[in-house]
């Protein structure tokens, strides 16, 4: 039998010493290495909390501990340092609001450490090298290009005007609903039916998209823990479906969508006739499946793991986006009676085609004043308020300071769309901002501050779903606001400011969410 003195070299003669000389020995492996990674670390010139340096502990602390603040000690530690520090051992962060384009043009890869916190590996959006990434994205651009999102509207029109129908049997009732779980509803609805070809009909659901917005929410909220805690991440996802609907319901949940897209994607690829049309015919497909399984990818690019991550990813991360940018949008535009007199007026001008609830989104994209306010309102959700870090290959230029080779770096969209020097009053909403007069005159809608939109990212790894997202903003707002009052019930702008970084925006812990009550747009609240 192996006993203490076997394993320590006669050191320690009992099973409660010899753990206590593991532990000593790893306070000063940590010791050294915090030292190592403050004073002698190729990257140690660069500025920073000396704690924020010495162990990954300081970012666990903020983001775990803490939840989810880390985001707000970056932005201290940028008014304390200047605008490049270290945020922990090994990367960099800038806060620059005119380099963004310039660092995330480049031919970056995702920095491995940092997409470990989410269980989609093989989706294009998690892929770490950029040339496996390039290739991926390839296969799918022409499913989200813009023309073919126009070639969507009518799925868009078809939801919106479920949901408007809804929406006219309660108004004046004084129903209260989470504005979100009602946009969620439409835009999973909208997503899936565009991608899968099938919808979980949430639009119909008498909760509307409620139990996936909390889902949604804890999966997010989970990704940091996984980040610090890999170990945690692997047992949950070992987990048989069966028991993770018991132990773990969101992650049970989670499993089952996958488990369904898996189910699809055999049954697409188990059929020779819809493998051989797929192949063959040259028309736009009809899912992400069919689109990914028509391209030149090699064959292990097209395994039924990497079609399902590629699924589950998509429809996810873009349904809540999009549902919460339309939400803070609304908001923001019922709070302000002066912007919803200005919408409708210009509204008012546009043709809508008999049938569809609202004027399709080709039309509503030219109205210089909607323009303003959606460019706000996707200001104002926040976009990503984790920051974004990237791997380049040869040394990166900032000002004064060259950046090794290989070293992560990262800026973080939200401290952007936040900073002051760019947007005045950057908590207001302010539409007005956005309207350049010369333009306009010129029939355009563009603004010197459009590059500050960095909602969506930016360069070769930018949001695949921006064109489905901005056309299902414009229509969505329009919509509503041609149709509705919307009396806020028991929520103000801490309901709608984001205060945690769930990768995209948290708002704080005991948020009831943005509720409303319906009126008809005539009638006075």
């Amino acid at each position: 039998m192996v006993s203490p003195q076997d394993i320590s070299f006669g050191l320690v003669t009992t099973w409660l010493g010899l753990v206590g000389y593991l532990i000593l020995a790893k306070v000063v492996y940590d010791l050294v290495l915090a030292v190592y990674r403050i004073y002698f670390h190729p990257l140690r010139r660069f500025p920073g909390s000396k704690l924020a340096v010495a162990s990954y502990w300081y970012e666990t602390y903020y983001d775990v501990f803490k939840g989810h603040q880390y985001v707000w000690r970056i932005k201290e530690m940028h008014e304390k340092y200047g605008p490049i520090i270290r945020t922990n051992p090994d990367d960099v962060h800038i806060h620059d609001p005119d380099f963004f384009d310039a660092l995330y043009g480049l031919k970056l890869d995702k920095w491995a450490w940092w997409t470990r916190g989410f269980a989609v590996p093989t989706a294009g959006g998690m892929t770490v090298e950029h040339e496996i990434h390039r290739k991926r994205r390839g296969a799918l651009n022409p499913f989200f290009s813009k023309a073919s999102i126009v070639a969507n509207m009518p799925v868009i029109q078809e939801k919106l005007a479920v949901m408007c129908e809804r929406l006219d049997k309660i108004k004046g009732s004084r129903e209260v609903l989470d504005l979100e779980a009602v946009y969620l509803a439409l835009t999973t609805d909208v997503l899936t039916q565009c991608s899968y070809g099938w919808t979980y009909d949430y639009i119909h659901h008498p909760e509307w998209a409620m139990t996936w917005k909390l889902v949604n929410t804890g999966g997010r909220a989970s990704a940091a823990i996984v980040r610090s805690f890999p170990l945690i991440g692997a047992i949950v996802r070992s987990m048989p479906l069966s028991v993770a609907i018991k132990l773990v319901p969101p992650v049970g949940f989670m499993k089952s969508w996958m488990q369904r897209v898996g189910i699809q994607v055999k049954k697409i690829k188990s059929d020779p006739e819809t493998m051989q049309a797929i192949k063959t015919e040259k028309r736009r497909k009809d899912t992400i499946f069919a689109q990914i399984l028509s391209s030149d990818l090699p064959e292990d690019e097209l395994s039924d793991e990497r079609l399902i991550d590629e699924g589950v990813l998509i429809a996810t991360a873009g349904s809540e986006t999009t549902a919460w940018a339309i939400t803070i949008t609304t908001y923001h535009i019922m709070k302000n009676p002066d912007v919803l007199a200005k919408m409708r007026a210009e509204l008012s001008q546009v043709e809508i085609p008999p049938g569809d609830p609202v004027a399709p989104w080709t039309s509503l994209e030219r109205m210089p004043y909607l323009t303003a306010v959606i460019k706000e309102g996707v200001r104002m959700a926040g976009g990503m308020l984790s920051r974004l870090p990237r791997v380049y290959d040869k040394p990166i230029q900032y000002k004064e300071w060259t950046i090794p080779a290989g070293t992560p770096v990262a800026m973080t969209p939200h401290l952007v769309l936040i900073d002051e020097n760019i947007f005045p009053k950057p908590r207001k909403f302010d539409p007005e901002r956005w309207l350049d007069e010369d333009a306009i005159a010129e029939g355009k809608t563009t603004s010197r501050l459009d590059k500050y939109i960095v909602a969506f990212g930016k360069g070769s790894r930018n949001c695949i779903g921006m064109h489905l997202a901005y056309a299902q903003l414009y229509m969505s707002v329009a919509a509503i606001v041609m149709r509705y009052n919307l009396e806020m019930y028991q929520t103000d702008d801490s309901d709608a400011t984001p205060t945690r970084d769930l990768f995209t925006a948290g708002v704080k812990l005991d948020s009831q969410g943005i509720r409303v009550i319906v009126h008809d747009k005539d009638e006075k609240i």
